[in-house]
C-alpha cells in the first residue's frame, strides 16, 4: 500500500476524510484514527478516495 500515517483517505458510506495512523500492509488493512478510543481498523477495499485522487479533486469535498 502507498498509504503513510498522515495521508488521508475517503471511504465508501463517509461523508468525511479520515486521516490514517497505522497501516498492516500484509493484511490490507488501515487504521485510521478516530475522535476517542482505539484506531479504527478498515479494509483497503473500503477506500473510495486515496491520498493521491484527494489531492486531484482539491481536498475535501
Amino acid at each position: 500500500m502507498r498509504v503513510w500515517p498522515g495521508d488521508k483517505v475517503k471511504l465508501f458510506g463517509d461523508r468525511r476524510v479520515r486521516k490514517v495512523i497505522g497501516k498492516n500492509a500484509n493484511r490490507g488493512i488501515l487504521y485510521l484514527e478516530t475522535a476517542s478510543g482505539p484506531p479504527e481498523p478498515v479494509r483497503h477495499d473500503d477506500v473510495i478516495l486515496w491520498p493521491w485522487e484527494i489531492e486531484q479533486k482539491g481536498g475535501q469535498q
